[in-house]
């Protein structure tokens, strides 16, 4: 009906759960997400050595390590169900949502 009113318009329809399915970060890729139990971490070379941390949403720490190959998995089965943000050292100010299911 509104085409004949002479009314003409878009629209965009986006992805409903915001995730993006493989996020990256300064050389990181992570996936799946969202997860069940782990995460398999891709790298650059440039990051073995680099240090990272997942947080909660209030901010505390939850989980750290070191990225210690380009191919690594990282067990979430400890930790529970909700929203995370994975940051890695050389990049605090950014993060990557990461979902546990």
């Amino acid at each position: 009906p509104h085409a004949s009113m002479g009314m003409k318009g878009q629209i965009i329809v986006q992805s409903s759960t915001g995730i993006d399915e493989n996020p990256s970060l300064a050389g990181i890729t992570i996936f799946p997400n969202p997860t069940a139990d782990k995460i398999s971490i891709v790298s650059d070379k440039s990051k073995i050595g680099t240090t990272y941390t997942l947080s909660d949403q209030s901010g505390k720490q939850v989980l750290s390590g070191r990225i210690n190959e380009e191919n690594q998995m990282i067990d979430l089965s400890t930790i529970a169900a909700g929203a995370y943000f994975f940051r890695i050292d050389q990049d605090r100010k950014r993060a990557l949502q990461i979902i546990k299911e």
